[in-house]
C-alpha cells in the first residue's frame, strides 16, 4: 500500500509501467488508469498478480544475484530532470563495465511469451519498461553501461535476459511523454475510454446511480447503439469462429497430449480430476 507521500511523488510524472499502459501494451491498466492516477491520485486495487510480484521480488532478486556474482542494490524513485517522467529501478550492480539495471519480473504465467535463450525474446512492455528506466537515470546523471538485464520466474525456474540500450526508442518514448501529458493532464482532458477495468470503475464513480427517468435516443446515441450492436454480433461471430477452430485442433491432437509448433503450444491434457483442459499459447510479442 502506498503512502500519501508515495502517491504524491508519483503524480509528478510516468513511470515505467505507466508508458506502457498508455501505449496500449499493459494488460494490467490502460491510459485512463494512468490518467486517474496523475489527476486525481487514484490508485488501483492491489489484485493477485500486483501481491505475487511484490512478495516474490526480494527471494528472485537475491536467486539472481547468487546465478550472477554480484551485490545488487536497491533505489528510491528517480526523476527525470526536464519531463515529466519518472522509475523506480529494482535493483542495479557494479561491475567493471559500469553501472547495470536489473529489472525483476515474476509473471503468473510464462508461456512462449517468453524466449529460453536468455537474449531476444522479452515481452515487449517489459523491455521498454527497463529502456524507460535506462533513459530516465541516465538523463537524470547516472553513469550508466549500455547493457541491463532483465531476471524473470518463469514457470518456477528463473531465467535472465539481456537488455541493450536503443537510444532511438527512448527519444520516440520521451517524445511519447511529453505530449501526453500536456495533452491530457495539464490540460484535465482524459483520455477516451478504453475498455478498461479503469475506465469501467472511473464510469461508475462518476455516475453511481440512475436518478433520472428513461429518455428517448438522440442522433449521438443512436451512434453509439449502432458501435455497441456491431460489436456485439462481431464477438458472438468470433467465438463461433474460435469454437470451431478449437474442435478442430482437439480432432488434430487426437490422443496425443498436445502439440507444439513454430511459435505456438496447444494442449489438451487431463487435470487432477481426469478432465481433459484445452489450452493453447503462442508469442504474442515477435
Amino acid at each position: 500500500m502506498l503512502t500519501a507521500n508515495q502517491i504524491a511523488e508519483r503524480r509528478r510524472g510516468i513511470g515505467g509501467s505507466e508508458i506502457c499502459a498508455i501505449l496500449g501494451l499493459s494488460r494490467f491498466s490502460g491510459p485512463v488508469d494512468v490518467y486517474l492516477a496523475k489527476a486525481e491520485g487514484f490508485q488501483q486495487a492491489t489484485n493477485p498478480d500486483m501481491e505475487r510480484g511484490s512478495f516474490l521480488e526480494s527471494g528472485v532478486a537475491d536467486w539472481a544475484a547468487s546465478r550472477m556474482g554480484v551485490n545488487l542494490s536497491s533505489h528510491l524513485t528517480v526523476h527525470h530532470p526536464s519531463a515529466p517522467a519518472l522509475c523506480t529501478p529494482d535493483r542495479t550492480w557494479i561491475d567493471d563495465a559500469g553501472l547495470h539495471l536489473l529489472s525483476i519480473k515474476c509473471p503468473r504465467f510464462g508461456g512462449d511469451a517468453w524466449g529460453f535463450d536468455g537474449t531476444s525474446l522479452i515481452p515487449e512492455a517489459y523491455a521498454i519498461q527497463l529502456q524507460w528506466e535506462d533513459m530516465v537515470c541516465r538523463d537524470a546523471g547516472w553513469k550508466l553501461s549500455r547493457h541491463h538485464k532483465l531476471a524473470a520466474l518463469i514457470d518456477g525456474d528463473l531465467r535472465i535476459y539481456n537488455l541493450e540500450r536503443d537510444e532511438e526508442l527512448q527519444e520516440y518514448l520521451l517524445k511519447f511523454c511529453r505530449d501526453w501529458w500536456a495533452k491530457h493532464v495539464e490540460t484535465n482532458t482524459p483520455p477516451p475510454l478504453d475498455g478498461s477495468p479503469g475506465a469501467s470503475a472511473w464510469i461508475l464513480r462518476r455516475f453511481p446511480r440512475d436518478t433520472r427517468p428513461l429518455r428517448g435516443a438522440t442522433e449521438s446515441d443512436n451512434k453509439l447503439m449502432g458501435a455497441l450492436r456491431a460489436a456485439d454480433a462481431g464477438l458472438k461471430i468470433a467465438e463461433a469462429e474460435w469454437a470451431t477452430a478449437a474442435q478442430r485442433m482437439k480432432e488434430a491432437i487426437g490422443d496425443d497430449a498436445g502439440i507444439e509448433g513454430d511459435g505456438f503450444k496447444v494442449t489438451w491434457k487431463a487435470n487432477v480430476k481426469g478432465s481433459r483442459v484445452f489450452k493453447p499459447t503462442w508469442r504474442q510479442y515477435e
